[in-house]
């Protein structure tokens, strides 16, 4: 089975994105705890200011279901209240799963 990501494209206050970079590892580390199907999260901050989050999952129940309860993790929560906006949310399977190196 591929994995899934999910990719989130957001907009976290200007005044806030210290707090939020602090509050990442404990938030992943809870969401992991819940659901270890988490295999890896990566955050990028684009040249335009937005940040994009590509968590990638083992399946696409995991993905959905963390997306689901994600404001009951408290980690979560603290980290949500610091997002001005998200502007896109997409799951999607990996196209080339456990390719061989070249």
């Amino acid at each position: 089975m591929a994995d899934v990501f999910e990719i989130v494209r957001s907009r976290v206050r200007a005044e806030r994105e210290e707090d939020m970079l602090k509050l990442r590892p404990a938030m992943i580390a809870a969401v992991r705890a819940r659901f270890p199907e988490l295999i890896e999260a990566k955050l990028i901050r684009l040249d335009d200011g937005l940040w994009l989050d590509i968590v990638r999952w083992s399946s696409r129940q995991a993905a959905e279901q963390a997306a689901a309860q994600f404001d009951q993790i408290p980690e979560a929560r603290a980290m949500s209240e610091l997002i001005e906006e998200i502007v896109s949310f997409e799951h999607g399977t990996d196209a080339e799963p456990r390719a061989a190196a070249v």
